[in-house]
């Protein structure tokens, strides 16, 4: 393992490599079978994003609130008015009855996308923008407030202010097919690619008694699933982990196990293992960025629940930017870029 380079926060932690596994195996009361098989794993299914909500801290909780829960009757009165009078094209009567409803709910970041949504239909889009930038200001959760500032910001040329934006908007809804198109089609107008891809691991585990069967698709995902098999049946396995500096026992083993694949991952020599394995490679480039912590936030646990996104502080959110560019993008050819 030695020749790996990887920050002193890992090795402070005291995680196992494949060596040390093979070790534990021969020690072990289980018995540890690993079998390569074609295995292409499960994709996680698209979970929604709630929209209308922003968060409201409770001591040492956050918690997601909607808008429509704490509006009162007057602007409800004054919501449902404006609407008409955006259906009769009468955008002056729209944007009065929303200031109005604006001075009561000053921080209602939903009524300001609806003024900023008011002006791009007068053709003001210099002030529809700045409604956005203020909607996004106000909730950093509202993820239709950066896309439609990313797509304004892309009319007026502002490619690169719009590629963050837009980054930002698909750190806080990974699964909106609005904000991936617009990803893909931003980061072209940059002169990047995207590598479109979820973390997906290609294993199996299956215990009977003593027996645990590891079918893997390839040596990073057999290293990767060894780790996952002692954290998942191995008793008293995370026990061992108890004196390290990480408290959260999920991130340590996100993280071994992570650590296991890039390590065999590095042992591989030809020349496409980087489209084979694009989760492994994707570590690989976050552990020598110093964005260990990120890809697993983003990786993994939003993964399955995309809204634990919307309890980070907003410097973590823009942690998982920085994390998004140097992982998921390849610069392209200056002659095939979009112009």
């Amino acid at each position: 393992m030695m020749w790996l380079c990887l920050p002193g926060s890992l090795y402070a932690q005291a995680l196992n490599t494949p060596s040390d596994f093979q070790s534990l195996i021969r020690v072990s009361e289980m018995n540890y079978q690993p079998t390569a098989e074609s295995w292409q794993g499960t994709p996680t299914q698209p979970l929604p994003v709630s929209t209308g909500v922003f968060v409201v801290k409770y001591k040492d909780d956050k918690q997601l609130v909607k808008y429509t829960s704490v509006e009162s009757n007057f602007v409800k009165k004054r919501k449902v008015k404006a609407a008409r009078y955006i259906t009769e094209k009468d955008y002056e009567k729209a944007k009065q009855t929303l200031q109005q409803a604006l001075k009561k709910m000053p921080q209602h970041a939903d009524l300001m996308k609806a003024m900023a949504e008011i002006h791009k239909k007068d053709g003001a889009s210099v002030t529809a923008l700045t409604w956005y930038k203020k909607a996004a200001e106000t909730n950093p959760i509202d993820y239709q407030a950066y896309l439609k500032t990313a797509q304004i910001l892309t009319e007026n040329g502002d490619y690169e202010l719009a590629f963050k934006a837009v980054l930002y908007a698909k750190v806080l809804n990974r699964y909106s097919t609005d904000v991936q198109s617009e990803v893909k089609r931003i980061a072209l107008l940059n002169g990047l690619n995207y590598r479109d891809w979820s973390f997906i691991p290609k294993f199996t585990l299956i215990k009977k008694g003593n027996n645990v069967q590891i079918a893997y698709t390839g040596e990073p995902w057999r290293a990767y699933a060894t780790s996952e098999a002692f954290w998942e049946h191995e008793p008293g396995y995370a026990n061992t982990k108890s004196d390290t500096e990480e408290y959260d026992w999920d991130m340590i083993r996100y993280k071994e196990s992570l650590l296991n694949g890039v390590v065999a991952y590095k042992l591989l020599k030809y020349a496409d293992k980087k489209e084979e394995y694009p989760e492994i490679d994707a570590f690989s480039i976050a552990v020598s960025e110093g964005f260990i912590d990120e890809y697993i936030q983003y990786e993994i646990i939003a993964l399955k629940r995309p809204h634990f996104i919307h309890t980070l502080e907003k410097p973590d959110i823009q942690r998982i930017v920085q994390y998004m560019l140097v992982t998921h993008f390849e610069k392209i050819l200056e002659k095939y870029a979009m112009k």
